[in-house]
C-alpha cells in the first residue's frame, strides 16, 4: 500500500513536469509548509476517492 505522502509526491511530480518548461522546484527541493500541502491535498484526494461508489 502506497504513503500519501508517495501518492502527494507522484502528483506533484505530474502537476511540475506539465508546466515545463517552466522552471518549478522538485518535490526535494521544496519548502516544508508547501510540502505539506501537497500531502493535505493528497489525503483528501484519497478520502474522495474512497466515497466514489
Amino acid at each position: 500500500m502506497k504513503s500519501i505522502e508517495s501518492i502527494a509526491k507522484a502528483a506533484y511530480e505530474a502537476f511540475r513536469h506539465r508546466l515545463t518548461p517552466v522552471p518549478v522546484v522538485t518535490w526535494n527541493e521544496m519548502a516544508e509548509p508547501m510540502r505539506q500541502a501537497w500531502i493535505a491535498a493528497a489525503q483528501t484526494m484519497a478520502d474522495e476517492i474512497r466515497q466514489v461508489h
